[in-house]
């Protein structure tokens, strides 16, 4: 089939990874819906590994409530 939603999440957990530009903690998060220009988002999270993870999955869900909500 195909998604009216798609939701892509990348980024840097750490411990390690992380650069001058893109230093652990930086994530971005993209949102694709059906006949509407794919959204990017940049967001940073600096907290351990586990904490950011949730967070970041979190902001992903986030998003994707607010879309279908509208």
């Amino acid at each position: 089939g195909e998604a009216d939603i798609a939701v892509a999440v990348t980024g840097i957990a750490g411990p390690a990874g992380g650069s001058e530009e893109k230093p652990v903690g930086t994530v971005f998060l993209g949102l694709a819906e059906r006949g509407r220009e794919t959204q990017v988002y940049q967001q940073f999270h600096p907290w351990a590994r586990a904490a950011f993870k949730r967070q970041v999955s979190q902001s992903a869900l986030n998003l994707v409530r607010l879309t279908l909500g509208k």
